[in-house]
């Protein structure tokens, strides 16, 4: 790899970066994708100069890449650089699993197409909008832009997440390609006398992508290959993070060492539509018969499908993540978290633990995950406790299409695996993300009869509302949604800064305030449960860039001391 030496060359390709198309808001037509498929041949309205030669017909490919072939119906989900290299040339925004057949209604792959004028060049664009990746809730939003003039340009929204499995993001003309893995982020680049330039991304950490945010143009460099080099047109976007109040999801027992008293007993969680009942369960489930493969000490194993649509805080899940010490993620996460403490219980992503210690399941029978078209089971056999000896254990937990939650047992080591010269165990649910601490129960004592949760009690949520994004020139609006019934007054807070502050010092236990208090706008909801609020941006260049933190409050007697609550933060970045 070669870093760009600026030239007269490159200062006028710089130019003329600048002068680039913006992000593209008239996706097209919306292509019908399934999980891991290529699109029929796409016919370019202009001849694409590639690698020496002129491509007229491509084809898309659900997993972020688009093949110049135009014959190449390959839909790897695995991306390796060794493929990357000796397979038909691409390019590709982000060649990682997404499944766009499970993206939200409107969205999925788009392509558009435009005609070369006398005054602008043919562009032929393909628009991944708001992709989840595949076994996850998180998204990739990303587009593709290739001209008549040879340039190609990358845009990624600013909500968009780094997988947790390996992605590659750039161009190759394949066919045995030569090594150029480089860092896109520290454009600008020089590709050489080849049109390969690419960035790996290793999986296992998850989190906001690098280039998020962000665009990159490829422009001929004049000796066969592309300089890369940012683009101008930064992108207006609404990034949400934290989770509302107030919680409602979360119920725990905390063992200390050698206390777990679960041994054969059963317990369902019936979902009451605001919240659970703990009642006697049904025992173990002997019908367990596909192992879970690749199990083995601290393991994580993403994207099992439940079969149908799992309700629980507030969200509907049709796979979880399981992790080999006792427990289920619903939602994106890596770990293979062994150190079963309260403080990451109630504050990493949602799950569902039957028995979160530290296990060593590969020494046991082996860990199962079955569905049916009534429920979803994981069970582990003979799952021994990390380093005691003759502590098998073994536990299930069904999750109901209705939305129940069973947890069973047959043997229970009462000793947990041990970490920090402590042993620790954990039995419960969370809805996490800072969730509130309802404190610990004894099962044995409580069930039936223990409740979880009150009726209507569901997190407060803001977002944008359906189609809008903080563009200069026009309003943005937010939604508050999930008010409570009877709720008169809204507040929409905005921020310079973003925050995280414990909000229980206020009165408002489960709370968190995520912006600072720079400037408030009162909203009467009438006692529906979503108001909105429009912010208008100036049509003025000196805004591109500019980013706001907002959180909405809702006045709710009954649910916090102060009878106030609030949703989850979010950050305004205005731009194009």
């Amino acid at each position: 790899m070669l870093r760009a030496t600026i030239t007269l060359a490159s200062l006028a390709a710089f130019a003329a970066a600048q002068s680039s198309p913006c992000f593209e808001r008239q996706f097209g037509t919306l292509l019908t994708m399934a999980d891991d498929s290529v699109s029929p041949p796409q016919t370019l309205p202009f001849s694409f100069p590639w690698n020496g030669s002129l491509v007229n017909v491509v084809t898309i490919c659900s997993n972020g890449f688009v093949w110049l072939d135009g014959t190449t119906t390959l839909t790897d989900y695995t991306p390796t650089e060794a493929e990357f290299l000796s397979l038909a040339p691409r390019i590709a925004p982000m060649w990682v699993d997404v499944n766009p057949a499970l993206a939200v209604a409107g969205a999925g792959v788009w392509v558009n197409s435009f005609a070369p004028t006398a005054t602008s060049a043919g562009r032929f664009v393909v628009t991944w909008d708001r992709c989840p990746y595949y076994g996850t809730t998180n998204s990739l939003t990303m587009q593709l832009q290739i001209d008549d003039t040879g340039t190609v340009t990358f845009f990624y929204d600013a909500s968009t997440y780094a997988h947790t499995s390996t992605g590659i993001s750039g161009m190759t003309q394949g066919n045995g390609a030569i090594v150029n893995n480089v860092d896109l982020s520290t454009v600008p680049l020089n590709s050489g006398a080849a049109p390969t330039l690419y960035e790996i991304f290793n999986g296992g950490v998850g989190g906001p992508l690098d280039l998020a945010g962000q665009g990159l143009q490829f422009i001929d460099n004049t000796s066969g290959g592309y300089l890369a080099l940012p683009n101008s047109c930064p992108i207006g976007a609404w990034v949400p993070y934290g989770s509302g109040c107030p919680k409602n999801g979360t119920v725990y027992e905390s063992f200390g060492t050698g206390t777990c008293d679960l041994a054969n007993t059963s317990i369902r969680f019936i979902n009451t539509g605001g919240g659970y009942l703990a009642v006697t369960g049904g025992g173990l489930d002997p019908n367990y018969a596909n192992v879970v493969p690749g199990i083995g000490e601290d393991t994580n194993h993403p994207g099992l499908p439940i079969g149908f649509s799992f309700p629980f805080a507030s969200t509907f899940h049709t796979t979880v993540d399981l992790c080999s010490n006792g427990f289920l993620w619903l939602g994106t996460n890596a770990s293979a978290d062994y150190s079963a403490t309260l403080a990451e219980y109630l504050s990493l992503t949602p799950r569902l633990a039957p028995l979160w210690r530290d296990v060593s399941p590969q020494l046991g029978q082996g860990v199962y995950w079955d569905t049916t078209a009534t429920y979803a089971m994981a069970t582990w056999i003979g799952a021994p406790s990390y380093g005691v000896a003759n502590s098998p254990n073994d536990f299930q937990v069904k999750l109901f299409v209705n939305g129940d939650i069973e947890f069973n047992y047959g043997q229970i080591s009462p000793a947990g695996g041990t970490f920090g010269g402590a042993t620790q165990t954990i039995v419960g649910f969370t809805e996490g993300n800072g969730a509130f601490d309802p404190g610990t129960v004894d099962y044995t004592l409580v069930v039936p009869g223990h409740t979880i949760g009150l009726a209507g009690r569901i997190p407060l949520a803001l977002d944008a509302a359906v189609g809008s994004s903080p563009q200069i020139g026009s309003a943005f609006s937010l939604e508050l949604k999930n008010i409570p019934n009877g709720t008169v007054l809204s507040v929409f807070a905005l921020g310079l800064f973003q925050r995280n502050i414990d909000a229980s010092i206020y009165g408002m236990p489960g709370c968190t305030q995520y912006v600072s208090l720079d400037a408030t706008i009162l909203a009467l909801t009438g006692g529906g449960s979503t108001t909105s609020f429009s912010l208008n941006i100036p049509n003025n260049s000196g805004f591109i860039g500019v980013q706001l933190f907002a959180q909405g409050l809702s006045f709710s007697p009954g649910y916090t001391p102060i009878g106030v609550i609030a949703s989850n933060g979010g950050r305004i970045l205005m731009g194009l």
